[in-house]
């Protein structure tokens, strides 16, 4: 009797600790992650580049804006995975931060629409999602560096992301003639 009992409570807390370890391989965790995401653009076309969404923000009035796109951006890091991206900025000049052109900064809103994958063989995962921008676009200081952006990010609710995600953190880029690289830094949970 003795004996049938201790084998009970082993199988017990055998099967609890592999249903333990399960629950945890499926549970939510956030993890600090990073990513590029470089092309080349086109535009300016004049106004905002959707009349939905992030990139419809334009403060000073939609005569103001200015629309730049990055079509088949690549895409890298542990934020989304490897992929592509387009990617849309509306630039709003009637808010810059002086009104001598060239030498001034004006804010961006924009949006990543992100496919991208993550893992590999049968572990392999494809993820859709948006990310919203909101950056200050600055003139080169000398006219020899290139132009910077400045400032965040976050994963947007809408359209849900596949799988769900959320998260936020920093953006940091550089526009070199039609070219920007971008740098996302931050923290991810899914």
């Amino acid at each position: 009797m003795c004996r049938r009992a201790v084998v009970v409570i082993t199988v017990v807390i055998l099967v609890g600790a592999a249903w333990a370890r399960a629950q945890q391989a499926d549970a939510v965790a956030t993890k600090i992650a990073s990513a590029t995401i470089s092309g080349d653009f086109s535009g300016p076309v004049a106004g905002v580049c959707t009349p939905t969404g992030y990139t419809a923000i334009c403060p000073s009035g939609l005569s103001n804006c200015s629309c730049i796109t990055m079509n088949a951006a690549k895409v890298r890091g542990s934020v989304a995975g490897d992929g592509v991206a387009v990617v849309n900025f509306t630039l709003d000049s009637g808010s810059a931060t002086s009104s001598v052109s060239g030498s001034t900064c004006q804010p961006a809103f924009g949006q990543a629409d992100l496919t991208t994958t993550v893992g590999r063989g049968k572990n392999k995962t494809t993820k859709s999602e948006s990310i919203n921008l909101l950056a200050a676009l600055c003139d080169s200081k000398n006219g020899r560096s290139p132009a910077t952006l400045t400032g965040g990010w976050g994963i947007a609710a809408s359209p849900a992301p596949t799988p769900a995600a959320s998260g936020w953190g920093t953006l940091d880029g550089t526009q070199t003639g039609t070219k920007i690289d971008l740098k996302l830094k931050g923290t991810v949970t899914q």
